[in-house]
């Protein structure tokens, strides 16, 4: 009996927290945005030292 109470309390636990947001598009455009603006940052800041610095994108879009 133990066993099956613990099964059913996981059971609605995992549905329950497995909700998915409206706002799950937003908040991943946001934060590749901000990503891309970090890069472009430090690309600025490393050519105004270094002229011939350059970025190399791994898997970037």
């Amino acid at each position: 009996m133990k066993f099956k109470t613990i099964i059913l309390v996981s059971l609605i636990f995992s549905f329950t927290s497995c909700s998915k947001d409206d706002n799950s598009l937003d908040d991943e455009t946001e934060f590749k945005q901000k990503m891309r603006e970090f890069v472009i940052g430090i690309s600025q800041y490393s050519k105004a030292t270094k002229l011939n610095f350059i970025i190399v994108p791994q898997n970037g879009i």
